[in-house]
């Protein structure tokens, strides 16, 4: 029990412990709460009334005895009370506190500890043991700390909390309650008055770097002045500079100091108040004092580095590598480009330099940014800019053939390609595929063929392009197109390709449907415009008749009627040198596939000169003079321009007409030309079958297939042939001197071969896999092909021995009329020569004029009559008997007038051109005799190349000679020179004689009359020593004229206003000598001879026509 009395009293000593402790910190919170608040209520009364000394002392010692009243009575005097309490603790007391506390314990605690306490002998022990034992229990696990009342401590806590966070709050927040609180601590020592207000300046000290803006803002506490004087003074100053400074709306006084240069000392002033003393000080940054940059191209642009100097804008190709070099004004601790995008390089620095560098990538601008050894950045750095530059992507262009290719012959199509970059290429590639065949599959996919290219930048690309190991058959067709790259490696390689063209192997059918269609359409067109002619030239005689009348000037509607019919021909001209282009486009086409004979190619090109004249300038002069006689609206002039016209109209006519007919001539002739390809292809054809059959296996699907294919295109060439037979037949109708019997004998022949049933049975052999027969067939008709070959070159032959011969014994008939005709001229000329004024004979020469003018006149139809069989009836012959036919009717007129003079003059002027007319037309029968015109033609270009080599070694030595001074020496040369330039003249002026003669004339570019005028001012000059710069001119007129003839020989009549096409080299053969080789040809060219001998042609002549039959009896063993 004694354990039991024992735990029970510390437990209430414990608590007797707590509860002093409780109340003791009470009394130390109330005696801190009133010593904050005694120093809130001194530093407020301090403030508001600022105490002077003697009073702060008074203040302060009575806050000083306060304290200690108030510690002795909140905490010293309880805590004597407490201790003594301790020392002598009442349990009773503590045991009643306790109870009260806890309802189950109430008085029995107190009770028992009572009855422990007085040791009563009349109370039983073992009664107040179990009682006490009984309370133990209860209070035993009880907390006595919860009885102890903590509320007064806690309110005094909080009291205190309040007070301390308010005076924090007061102090921190108020400059004044601080400096109150100051002036009670230090009461000993006197204060001033305070001031009104007090300054605050940002930013006060402060180290500025040399050029960098300084903001300089002044805030006052306290009252707020209405102005503030801003006083600076830099290093460089005697004396402050003042600026007066007034407030914006938040109160603050603001000045800018845009760039600061001098350190400096500044202070605020208002009211007699001045602020501290503040100091900037201003130091140097660095900056760049030298930047060298190197830009290095990529290494496939070939071009050299870039260097520049205190530039740092880079303008380059993605992939350049850029290098700096930077010179600071002072030592650098870092450097680094800055860069837009967000990119940084750190660059390497030693004292004050650094370099480092980068690589293009895109567009970007970059700062240098330098940070010296005082931490001072560069001010306001150097934006540069970085642009790069496109490689731009390669330019391909096909120069040659830019359209789609038809394949000859010749396998080897020429490629041109022109190609561009800026910097080059890799590779050039040809791309093509088969796309189109009826023996083989097309390709999907392209093959490549690499092309070499020169390495520059800017090529034109020739290629010959060998198709031959495609082995292209006919109706095949490729694909191609051409691609170039570049030689970027950085992005790689951009490229450019040409769009795709076709090569095609055009079938025989397709070329002769073309140019049948073509050939069809040209004689449609001048048929067309031959009846548009006849329509004009009925409207042209209308306009003549009616501006006979007997008026000065011609009528506004008279006026507009001609204009109109002017603009008509002018259109008729047009149309007509389109048709022609048009012939002349299908002749090339023809020459280019060598689809005609030499001998039909050459009246293409006849009929091309023909063609030529209509739209010569002697019409286009006839229109220009029309017009300016319109402007005049006198009608004599007008009807004399219109009279022109009328016979150019007339003209125009004839030769669209002759050009009809003559065109008509020719495509039989070009018939018999197709006939001879497309047996020569279709035996070809079966050769190449039959071969292909007896090495193929039937049995193998694919192969037979080949075979039947190949078969089945034969039987339709084969009746594509019978169709051109009938064509050529029906072409035949209507025209004289063709072998129409031959034709019909050929086509009989055809007929009995039975070829196209030949070909169908093989075809049905193929299908039932029976070689033998099938080949046995085909070798039918490979035999049959040949002998048809053989039919037609013998129409071709015969076409051309009667054509010859034809126009041979014509020409013969007109060369005998007009030198007969001559003859009775001349005659005429002597008997008028004779005639005096009072004659009476005149009468009867101008009847006998007239009689001669109307046998010219039925020579001349009889040309005209010829001229629609035969080019060698050329425009100069018929001018020739136009200008005598004329000058007969000036005779004419002139006898009738008694003029003899007038007359005989004309009648010589008319035998001139009868003998001319005789001449050209003997020469064309020699060329004929000799085999053609072409070597004639060709001999003129010889002729006119050697003379313009003759030209240029004479100008070059009289330029020599006008350099040198004329000596007596040189006197002696240019004597010389001048008979080698009379030499040059006269070989030019017979070669001009034969080119008249021969009808050529007009093939020359340049006026041969006008080389030949200016040679004889050369001469003349040069025999009177007048060597100057105007004889040099001349001489280089004369050469370039000359070139300029040989050069339109050369390009074989196509005129400068036609489109230009690349040259090509042609070969003019003469046409075929005639085939005597058997009996049957030579009988009839002798019955035809014989019979021209029996026209009744005078010895002379008759002579001629043997001399021609002897000398094709001579060459009759060749063919």
């Amino acid at each position: 029990m004694n354990e039991k009395i024992i735990h029970i009293k510390s437990k209430l000593k414990k608590f007797l412990v707590r509860e002093i402790l409780v109340e003791l910190s009470a009394g130390l919170c109330a005696f801190l709460s009133s010593l904050v608040l005694m120093t809130i209520l001194l530093a407020i009364s301090e403030n508001l009334f600022r105490f002077s000394s003697h009073s702060r002392t008074i203040l302060f010692y009575l806050f000083i005895a306060v304290a200690i009243i108030s510690f002795g009575y909140f905490f010293l005097l309880p805590a004597i009370k407490k201790i003594i309490s301790y020392l002598n603790p009442d349990y009773d007391s503590l045991a009643r506190k306790v109870g009260n506390f806890f309802p189950s314990v109430k008085d029995e605690l107190v009770n028992a500890l009572e009855l422990i306490e007085e040791k009563n002998p009349s109370y039983s022990g073992q009664l107040i043991a179990a009682a006490f034992d009984k309370i133990y229990d209860k209070v035993k696990a009880l907390d006595f700390n919860s009885v102890i009342d903590t509320r007064l401590l806690k309110r005094r806590f909080r009291v205190l909390l309040i007070l301390s966070i308010a005076s924090v709050l007061l102090f921190s927040a108020s400059n004044d309650m601080r400096a109150s609180f100051a002036r009670l601590i230090n009461y000993n020592v006197e204060y001033a008055e305070p001031m009104k207000f007090r300054f605050v300046i940002e930013p006060g000290n402060y180290k500025a770097v040399k050029g960098e803006e300084i903001n300089i803002s002044i805030k006052t506490t306290g009252e707020s002045p209405g102005r503030i004087n801003l006083y600076i003074k830099t290093d460089a100053d005697a004396e402050f500079a003042g600026y007066r400074l007034q407030p914006d709306s938040a109160g603050i006084f603001h000045y800018r100091i845009k760039s600061i240069f001098r350190s400096a000392i500044y202070y605020a002033a208002a009211e007699g108040i001045e602020s501290e003393v503040y100091q900037i000080e201003v130091t140097d940054p660095p900056f760049i004092t030298a930047l060298d940059l190197t830009i290095i191209p990529p290494a496939y642009t070939k071009l050299s580095p870039e260097y520049r100097n205190n530039d740092g804008n880079v303008t380059a190709l993605p992939g350049s590598r850029v290098n700096l070099k930077i010179e600071s004004s002072k030592r650098i601790s870092k450097a680094e480009l800055k860069f837009e995008s967000g990119k940084r390089v750190t660059l390497k620095h030693s004292g004050s330099a650094a370099s480092g560098g980068f690589t293009v990538s895109n567009n970007d601008s970059y700062i240098i940014s330098l940070k010296d050894e005082e931490d001072n950045f560069n001010k306001d750095p150097i934006t540069y800019f970085v642009k790069t530059i496109e490689d731009e992507p390669p330019s391909i262009e096909m120069a040659a053939p830019d359209e789609d290719v038809k394949l000859n012959n010749n396998p080897v199509v020429p490629l041109i390609v022109r190609i561009k970059d800026d910097y080059g290429f890799s590779r050039l590639l040809l791309k093509y595929r088969l796309v189109a065949s009826k023996y083989r599959a097309a390709e999907e996919s392209f093959n490549s063929k690499e092309l070499k290219t020169g390495g520059g930048k800017e090529e034109e690309v020739f290629h010959a392009w060998d198709l031959s190991p495609l082995v292209l058959a006919e109706g095949e067709s490729v694909s191609y197109y051409l691609e170039v790259f570049d030689n970027d490696n950085i992005n790689g390689p951009k490229s450019a390709r040409t769009k795709s063209y076709l090569i095609t192997v055009p079938s025989l059918d397709d070329l002769f449907n073309n140019i049948n269609e073509a050939q069809t359409e040209s004689l449609e067109e001048l048929e067309e415009t031959l009846k548009e002619a006849e329509t004009l030239g009925r409207e042209l005689q209308r306009i003549s008749d009616d501006l006979k009348k007997n008026q000065k000037e011609i009528s506004w509607q008279e006026k507009e009627r001609i204009e109109s019919a002017a603009e008509r021909y002018k259109n008729l001209l047009e149309k007509a040198e389109k048709i022609a282009d048009k012939i002349s486009e299908m002749k090339n086409e023809m020459m280019k596939e060598n689809l005609l004979s030499e001998e039909t190619l050459k009246k293409y090109e006849e009929l091309q000169k023909l063609m030529d004249d209509m739209n010569s300038e002697e019409m286009k002069e006839a229109l220009r003079k029309l017009q300016e006689s319109l402007r005049s609206l006198m009608r004599d002039k007008t009807q004399l321009s219109a009279k022109d016209l009328k016979l150019n109209e007339e003209y125009f006519k004839k030769s669209l007409e002759r050009t009809i007919n003559l065109l008509k001539r020719i495509q039989v002739e070009q018939k018999i030309d197709e006939l001879i390809k497309r047996t020569e292809n279709i035996a070809e054809k079966i050769d190449e079958l039959q071969k292909k059959t007896e090495e193929s296996a039937l049995s193998d699907s694919k192969q037979r297939e080949n075979l039947i294919q190949r078969q089945n295109d034969i039987s339709q060439e084969l009746e594509n042939l019978r169709k051109t037979m009938d064509d050529l037949d029906e072409k035949m109708e209507g025209l004289n001197n063709v072998p129409k019997e031959e034709l019909e004998r050929a086509i009989e022949e055809y007929s009995k071969q039975s070829n196209e049933k030949l070909s169908e049975e093989a075809l049905e052999k193929l299908r039932q896999m029976m070689k033998s027969e099938a080949l046995k067939n085909q070798r039918q008709l490979s035999s049959n092909m040949k002998n048809m070959l053989k039919e037609f070159q013998n129409l071709q032959n015969s076409m051309q021995q009667m054509n010859q011969v034809k126009t041979l014994l014509d020409m013969m008939k007109l060369l005998d009329d007009l030198l007969t005709l001559s003859k009775e001229q001349e005659k005429l000329k002597e008997e008028t020569e004779k005639l005096d004024y009072s004659s009476p004979e005149f009468s009867e020469k101008a009847n006998k004029q007239n009689n001669l003018q109307s046998g010219l006149n039925k020579i001349l139809q009889k040309m005209t009559k010829m001229s629609q069989e035969t080019f060698a009836i050329t425009p100069e012959m018929g001018k020739s008997i136009g200008k005598a036919f004329a000058e007969m009717q000036n005779s004419t007129s002139a006898l009738i007038s008694r003029n003899s003079g007038r007359a005989v003059q004309s009648q010589t002027a008319a035998m001139t051109s009868l003998n001319e007319a005789a001449s050209m037309i003997k020469t064309g029968m020699d060329q004929m005799m000799n085999g053609g015109q072409g070597g004639g033609m060709m001999s003129l270009f010889q002729q006119l190349q050697q003379l313009s080599q003759q030209q240029m070694n004479l100008n070059q030595l009289t330029q020599k000679l006008q350099q040198g001074g004329l000596s007596q020496e040189m006197m002696s040369q240019l004597k010389r020179l001048a008979q080698e330039q009379e030499l040059v003249r006269k070989s030019l002026e017979q070669l001009n004689r034969e080119a008249k003669a021969s009808g050529q004339s007009k093939r020359l570019a340049s006026n041969l009359e006008k080389i030949l005028e200016e040679m004889k001012e050369v001469v003349a000059d040069m025999q009177t020593e007048k060597l100057n710069d105007d004889l040099i001119q001349k001489q280089e007129r004369i050469l370039s004229r000359l070139l300029d003839a040989q050069r339109s020989i050369n390009e074989r009549d196509f005129e400068k206003n036609r489109t230009s096409q690349s040259g090509k080299n042609l070969e003019t053969e003469s046409p075929e000598p005639l085939n005597l080789s058997d009996e049957e040809t030579r009988n009839r060219l002798r019955d035809e001879l014989m019979k021209a001998v029996n026209e009744g042609y005078k010895k002379d002549y008759r002579e001629l026509i043997k001399k021609y039959f002897e000398q094709l009896e001579k060459s009759g063993s060749v063919k």
